[in-house]
């Protein structure tokens, strides 16, 4: 990946195809070739994409620049002046919360999963509805075991 950006790619849109392609892989790994790793990759995939969309636009917005990464200025003595480091930034951000994408699709598709194997007769509405209430709990708990530290709590 890093050989890639030096090259010259967009460091966001390689940071999405190997994000990606390691998802696609870890979930066919653990899943199998299943109808629930499919929606889990679907949703995963389509997360990660919109999830870039939005760092463009709120990064453009914020006026985000990536020469507060650290090494930064190395690259660029280095020789690497062309190298868009908000866009470095960027991908590294995405990148590293790409397993958590990952982590809350397959969460969610095994949930669903589960309710159409006890209740073979669920309705769409009803199994759509059920998804929402899954998701909105799984996000919820995630997110309060991320930001826990940061609200200077030693335990949860």
């Amino acid at each position: 990946m890093i050989p890639a950006m030096l090259y010259g790619f967009n460091p966001l849109i390689v940071a999405l195809i190997v994000g990606n392609v390691l998802t696609v892989v870890t979930l066919l790994s653990v899943a199998g070739f299943t109808r629930k790793a499919y929606a889990s990759i679907i949703s995963a995939v389509t997360c990660s994409i919109a999830t870039c969309l939005l760092a463009i636009l709120f990064g453009s917005l914020f006026n985000i620049h990536g020469a507060v990464m650290e090494g930064a200025e190395s690259l660029l003595y280095a020789g690497f002046m062309d190298l868009d480091l908000t866009l470095v930034f960027q991908g590294g951000i995405y990148l590293a919360c790409s397993g958590a994408v990952l982590d809350l699709a397959i969460d969610i598709s095994s949930a669903l999963e589960e309710i159409i194997h006890n209740n073979p007769h669920v309705t769409k509405t009803a199994l759509m509805k059920s998804g929402l209430n899954i998701g909105k709990s799984v996000v919820g708990a995630k997110l309060l075991l991320c930001c826990w530290p940061i609200w200077g709590a030693t335990s949860p």
